[in-house]
Formats: C-alpha cells, sequence, structure tokens
C-alpha cells in the first residue's frame, strides 16, 4: 500500500505526527480565511473548515488530508490570538478550568470528502498571572487556538485529559488512521 499523502496545512506539528505514522507527506497551504460563523458550534465550525481547506487544494493524484483546531470554554469559543493581551486572556480564562478542543478533519480524495470530528476534554491546572508571562515568553504560541500547544512547556498547563492527545496536537491521528484505512483510500501498488 502507498503511504503518500497531501497534508493540506503548514503546521509543522500535524506533520510530524503523520510522518510518525509512517506517511510520506507533501504540504501544501490552503489559501483562505478561518472564519468562525456567528452562532456556529465549535464542532460544526471545525469540520466546515476542514473540509473547505481540503477542498481548496482540490483533489489530486494523492488523498488530501485537512484538519482545523478549534478551543472552546463556556460556549465561547477560544481562536488564535491577536497579540499578548489576548493570549493572555485565553489562558487567563482556562486557568484551572475544564474546555474542550475539537479538531475537524478531512479526507479529499477521488472526487469525495470525508469529514469527522473528534473532541478532547482538558482541565488545566490553576496557575499565576507570572506563570502565564513566562509560558509566552518562552513559547509564542499566537498561532495557536486558545494561545497554547500541548507539545513543548504547554503540558505544564495541564492538570488532566480525557481523549485523544494528538487531537490537542492538532490531528486526532487514531481517528485518521481509522478513516483513512476504512476508505482504502491508496488502493494496491
Amino acid at each position: 500500500m502507498s503511504k503518500k499523502l497531501i497534508l493540506a496545512s503548514s503546521s509543522p506539528r500535524r506533520l510530524m505526527l503523520l510522518q510518525a505514522a509512517g506517511f510520506e507527506v507533501q504540504q501544501l497551504s490552503p489559501d483562505m480565511e478561518e472564519i468562525i460563523e456567528p452562532h456556529e458550534s465549535a464542532r460544526i465550525a471545525a469540520e466546515r473548515l476542514s473540509r473547505e481547506k481540503a477542498l481548496n487544494i482540490g483533489f489530486r493524484e494523492l488523498p488530501v488530508i485537512a484538519a482545523d483546531t478549534i478551543v472552546l470554554i463556556d460556549d465561547i469559543i477560544l481562536g488564535k490570538p491577536t497579540d499578548y493581551a489576548d493570549a493572555t486572556a485565553m489562558l487567563k480564562r482556562l486557568a484551572g478550568k475544564w474546555h474542550e478542543v475539537w479538531t475537524g478533519f478531512s479526507v479529499a480524495f477521488k472526487g469525495n470528502v470525508h469529514t469527522q470530528s473528534v473532541c478532547t476534554r482538558v482541565k488545566f491546572r490553576p496557575y499565576t498571572s507570572e506563570d502565564i508571562a513566562l509560558y509566552l515568553e518562552n513559547e509564542k504560541p499566537y498561532d495557536k487556538s486558545g494561545s497554547y500547544a500541548i507539545q513543548n512547556s504547554g503540558c505544564s498547563l495541564i492538570d488532566r485529559i480525557e481523549g485523544s492527545i494528538t487531537n490537542i496536537v492538532g490531528l486526532p491521528l487514531a481517528e485518521l488512521l481509522v478513516l483513512i484505512n476504512g476508505l482504502d483510500l491508496h488502493g494496491p501498488e
């Protein structure tokens, strides 16, 4: 079976996950704005955006994988922070609380797009404004929903996780592999 695919993302974290699963990956970045519609749920937004990203790259000879990750707390979607103050406010909101991480993922191939989503619950430990300042100084998570990433020092913010760890990184790998295997995207070589 061929293990080649296209990742519709410039994310080094998603690339790393797919390579660790044994895929040879070509990255192509979608050229589109990621806009969440008013009153759209985190799940629906993540699924729609992942589908739009896959379709933005278009159907190719190889499967196109796209994903979108959204952080939700108290029914409020936390996007990517616009600046230091925005990142600080998001991290203060998350401190000591449970939140959800939703990732929609799509596989576009042979004229079809298959889309699913996964939710992981995450509880942050209580932390101080000084902890936030140190984290932002070291990590600079301005390209990450909710202003954090589990890899590197981001794991120090987390108290508990219920669900897929790779979902928090930005691509629920186990669920994606089940989808890919179920679709038999590659067929015989």
